[in-house]
């Protein structure tokens, strides 16, 4: 399930994209270094997202990666200039993703399972995949209430689900 939100989300913001461009006016090229500095800032978050899981826990550090990934949804909501995108999807959105994704997913794989640790590892990691899934109900809620009320519905969602789910249901090690 984080897998799903967070990559669900993260990959979500093509269809923000055009709304985005319309309101601001902003160049195409401007407002897809929005995203480019999400994956920047995603792609070196690897290394202290890392870091956290050995720190926290993968108990711990999920749902403050929630938060985070939340606080830039909610940010999004709100933003009227690039450089509040930047700071919101680049990167409250980036580091919150990877600290939801990969890393600490497969550190939790890896204490919970010792025989066909591939097989889990694989079935955890579908979550990556899902973001096709989750483009039709986004684009439906951004047609319904409009890209802003969507982005602070998604955080909404992260927060009184995805936040409650790893906190208190979630294991580190198996039993």
């Amino acid at each position: 399930m984080t897998t799903t939100a967070a990559y669900g989300i993260w990959w979500s913001f093509p269809l923000y994209y055009v709304n985005i461009l319309n309101e601001f006016g902003w160049s195409r090229a401007s407002t897809a270094t929005i995203f480019t500095v999400g994956l920047i800032v995603y792609g070196l978050g690897s290394f202290p997202a890392g870091i956290l899981v050995d720190r926290l826990g993968p108990r711990k550090l999920l749902p403050l990666a929630c938060l985070t990934l939340a606080s830039g949804c909610l940010i999004c909501s709100a933003a009227s200039q690039k450089w509040h995108f930047y700071i919101a999807y680049g990167v409250f959105m980036g580091l919150g993703t990877i600290c939801m994704g990969y890393v600490p997913v497969t550190a939790l794989i890896s204490n919970w399972f010792i025989r066909r640790k591939g097989t889990a590892m694989g079935i955890a990691l579908i979550g990556n995949v899902s973001p096709p899934l989750l483009a039709l109900p986004i684009q439906k809620l951004i047609s319904f209430i409009g890209w802003r009320a969507s982005y602070a519905v998604l955080a909404g969602v992260l927060l009184a689900a995805i936040i409650p789910l790893t906190a208190f249901f979630m294991r580190t090690h198996a039993p």
